[in-house]
């Protein structure tokens, strides 16, 4: 129901499980998102926010999870 409001929730174990599906990782990986994150602001588009906020905690969970 959080989501469904926009407030902020727990990742469930499966949505972890997503973000740690094969794929590239590191700081370019998180570079890019940040950019994303930067450019989504600037539009003040809440979905945008939201899917680069996204991209952002992927970058981030799949980095840590292969350090």
């Amino acid at each position: 129901m959080a989501a469904l409001r926009g407030e902020a929730r727990r990742l469930t174990a499966a949505e972890l499980a997503e973000l740690r599906v094969a794929g590239p990782s590191g700081p370019a990986v998180m570079a890019r998102a940040l950019e994303a994150l930067a450019a989504a602001r600037r539009t003040s588009n809440p979905e945008r926010m939201r899917d680069a906020l996204r991209l952002v905690a992927q970058a981030a969970v799949t980095w840590q999870e292969r350090t």
